[in-house]
């Protein structure tokens, strides 16, 4: 049997022209993704940030808003030739987490491994709302007023 047409003929024909061209040389948006865990004493951030160092990021908090901010550099120069594809994120990166109001600020504790940066966040032991309180109300029985009689 002979085919005469091939109705995914120009499927494959874009197929082999899009595989031979090179993706443009520009680095996408850096990113850091990230995960929370929140436990009963502590809260959990865990960060994706290869290739950085400790001194290379910038962690603050603002009340109860943690940014993470850092740049991850290319490790190309241009001695070593021009990119013909970057698929790895550059650049600058921000990362802000909103976290409950129950945290000790002043107990975070941050460590970087491997490009994981992991910051441990307490959780306060004290109440954070206040015991309810209950007024108690008196009835006062009070003595009607004796009405004298018109004068």
């Amino acid at each position: 049997m002979t085919l005469l047409f091939e109705p995914f003929g120009p499927l494959y024909e874009l197929e082999g022209q899009l595989a031979q061209r090179t993706v443009p040389a520009s680095p996408r948006r850096a990113v850091a993704p990230a995960d929370m865990i929140s436990g009963a004493d502590a809260i959990t951030l865990i960060m994706d940030v290869p290739g950085m160092k400790a001194g290379e990021i910038e962690i603050e908090l603002d009340g109860n808003t943690l940014t993470v901010r850092g740049k991850r550099h290319p490790p190309y120069t241009d001695e070593d030739g021009r990119p013909e594809r970057l698929e790895r994120p550059f650049g600058a990166f921000e990362r802000t987490v909103r976290l409950p109001d129950d945290i000790e600020a002043d107990r975070i504790e941050g460590t970087i491994s491997r490009g994981v940066l992991t910051l441990r966040i307490p959780r306060s032991t004290a109440q954070t709302q206040e015991e309810v309180k209950r007024v108690d109300i008196r009835d006062e029985q009070r003595a009607p007023k004796a009405v004298s009689p018109a004068a």
